[in-house]
């Protein structure tokens, strides 16, 4: 195990050496630079980001370990038993809780909190240790950017989780989980940040939900309320801008044909997909389809413009762009293209957390879905608006509640959105808290 601190001068300032966890710069969605992007200058301010562990860091296997513990026995076995009685089809079980069970013997990450005494002394001893940790000390500060990563019995949550531990029960250095969304769905992840957080030096969730289930059910150690680093995005471009760009190429727009005109001075509605839609992707093509072709019939006066904040939107958007001769919005654009084109709207449909963000900042309406967590139902909260956060199976019932609120959005408006002038100042306050509440 090598360790080694520095402390950094700028500007007559000692800047503090930081591990930068999460830094989700090489994600596949726009949310994903956007935050990134301003939780880094956030963290620059005040710190010497030494190293970053990007998202493709945080899916590395490695079956190194080769003497398994009692507790990582005991483990398997309890996944033997779900083949038995899991609810799967057979091969299923076989395969989730049997293969997969059994090479857990050998993994460096821990499931349950009881493995996490013996995982971790493999894990400082061994060379999976440098990969994450070369250089931290004591002294060190180990920023986490939550986000929306720790719900479920998943690979991510279970990382997390155990790079925190890592980080202040073996190492000693001052750990925080910032921008953090938390959704304690399942008694083993329940047990681990029962074990772990009350020990962390800071811990800020960017909803009242998380914040507000974390102080109910486990109430302990350095709890703040703050709000997503991406409140902070102020690099729009206007309408005209866009146009610019859109003219000269700059822009990644995919349309049936040629006869698609794009302009973004017209009053248009975005509408885009979210993380709460698990069915097929012929399935959700088929939803959307049936929605824009419902706003198009009933509301004349907006064009439609897709949008794809993330891969999995884009395969089934490219379907729903050909099927209605709307225009879409690819992946593949820069991020302040990509903003700028949502907080330009009049108003925004879908259920992903940061284009919601980019339309509120942009004075858009938004009409919700819910999405795999319960974070949009969050921003609600937040803002104390009455907009809807509609069920996602609301998409193949018809639709009709869900263009009814669009008209409501276009012609009214909903509670609180706008924000005014000192809610929006209050929203980027809550977002700087994520590193400057950092001792």
């Amino acid at each position: 195990m090598v360790i080694y601190t520095t402390k950094k001068i700028i500007n007559d300032t000692i800047m503090t050496k930081t591990l930068f966890i999460s830094d989700n710069s090489d994600g596949s969605n726009w949310g994903c630079f956007a935050t990134s992007r301003e939780l880094r200058d956030l963290i620059n301010e005040e710190f010497d980001i030494h190293k970053s562990i990007f998202l493709s860091d945080l899916r590395y296997k490695d079956l190194a370990f080769s003497k398994p513990s009692l507790s990582d026995i005991r483990y398997v076995m309890s996944e033997y038993k779900k083949i038995v009685t899991g609810s799967d089809n057979y091969p299923i079980k076989l395969y989730n809780h049997g293969i997969i069970g059994s090479m857990h013997l050998f993994d460096y990450l821990p499931k349950s909190i009881s493995q996490y005494e013996s995982k971790s002394m493999q894990f400082v001893d061994s060379d999976i240790y440098n990969k994450f940790f070369e250089g931290v000390s004591s002294d060190d500060h180990v920023i986490i950017n939550g986000e929306g990563s720790i719900h479920g019995d998943r690979r991510k949550s279970q990382m997390l989780l155990f790079l925190a531990y890592i980080a202040k029960c073996k190492i000693g250095a001052k750990t925080h989980i910032v921008n953090h969304t938390l959704q304690i769905d399942t008694v083993r992840i329940e047990n681990i940040i029962k074990s772990i957080y009350p020990k962390l030096d800071t811990i800020a969730f960017r909803d009242p939900i998380s914040f507000k289930q974390y102080n109910s059910k486990i109430g302990k150690g350095n709890v703040e309320l703050t709000a997503d680093a991406a409140w902070l995005f102020d690099d729009f471009l206007s309408s005209r801008k866009l146009n610019e760009l859109h003219n000269s190429g700059g822009l990644s727009v995919w349309t049936p044909n040629p006869n698609v005109n794009v302009d973004f001075t017209e009053d248009y509605i975005c509408v885009g997909g979210g993380s709460g839609f698990v069915r097929q992707d012929e399935k959700k093509a088929e939803g959307f389809i049936q929605l824009v072709n419902k706003i198009k019939r009933d509301l004349p006066a907006y064009k439609i413009i897709l949008t794809a904040a993330a891969s999995s939107d884009e395969t089934f958007m490219l379907k729903v762009s050909e099927n209605t001769n709307s225009p879409l919005i690819k992946l593949d654009n820069d991020v302040r293209a990509a903003a700028s084109v949502v907080s330009n709207s009049d108003l925004y449909v879908g259920g992903r957390w940061h284009p919601t963000i980019f339309a509120l900042l942009g004075n858009t309406q938004i009409v919700s879905f819910q999405g795999n967590t319960f974070k949009m139902q969050s921003i609600k909260k937040q803002l104390e608006s009455d907009h809807p956060v509609f069920e996602t199976s609301e998409l193949y019932s018809g639709c009709d509640e869900v263009v009814n609120s669009i008209k409501y959005g276009t012609e009214t408006g909903f509670t609180n959105i706008p924000l005014s002038n000192n809610e929006m100042a209050n929203m980027k306050h809550l977002a700087e808290k994520n590193i400057s509440l950092i001792k």
